[in-house]
Parts: C-alpha cells; structure tokens; sequence
C-alpha cells in the first residue's frame, strides 16, 4: 500500500510541476503552444526535429511519459519514445531519423 501512495504523490508531484512550468496557463499562446524560456535561440533546428526520443528514470520517467502522452495526442512528432535512461544506448539513438533527445532529470 504505501509503494502505491508513492507512486500517487509522484505522479501529483509531475502535474504540479507541468503547472508551474507553465506558469498556470500563463505561457499557454495558444491552444496546443506552450512558450518556454531559451528555446528562441534554436529554433530553426528545431523546427528539423521530427522523432523525438526521451531518457528519463525514476520519477522522471512517469513525467517522460506523461509528456510523450501529451505530445502523441498534439501530433507534433512522427514518433515519441520513453527509454529508461540506464537502458538507452546510441544504437537506439542512431536508428532514427531528424531525432531529438531529450534527458529528463529532477536532481537538478
């Protein structure tokens, strides 16, 4: 019982965090927008990224997956993957094609 009330406050944790990023709403510019900070300067490659591939572990990973879920609905990319970050190696990441990687981690 109490790994399931872990498991609850993590992913209540992952949702309050999804709301101060953006700022309750605030930075929504649109319906399926978002504006986060930095992400200005590299636009244009990002423009070029069609799969995007996510490493993430522990509670990290519930928030990786919760975003590829979200992501997945939007339609953005070709393909979204969750890979648990001890697992990932580059041949995973040199299979796809115009990829992004994105590493997920609470520890700062």
């Amino acid at each position: 019982m109490a790994l399931k009330n872990t498991y609850l406050e993590e992913i209540k944790a992952c949702v309050q965090t999804a709301q101060w990023v953006t700022d309750f709403g605030a930075k929504f510019i649109a319906e399926d927008q978002v504006c986060l900070g930095g992400f200005d300067k590299a636009s244009e490659e990002l423009h070029l990224i069609q799969n995007l591939v996510i490493a993430a572990n522990g509670s990290s990973h519930i928030a990786a997956e919760y975003g590829a879920f979200i992501l997945k609905h939007l339609e953005i990319f070709n393909s979204v993957k969750v890979h648990s970050g001890l697992d990932i190696s580059l041949l995973d990441l040199q299979r796809v094609k115009f990829a992004g990687y994105l590493t997920l981690s609470q520890s700062g």
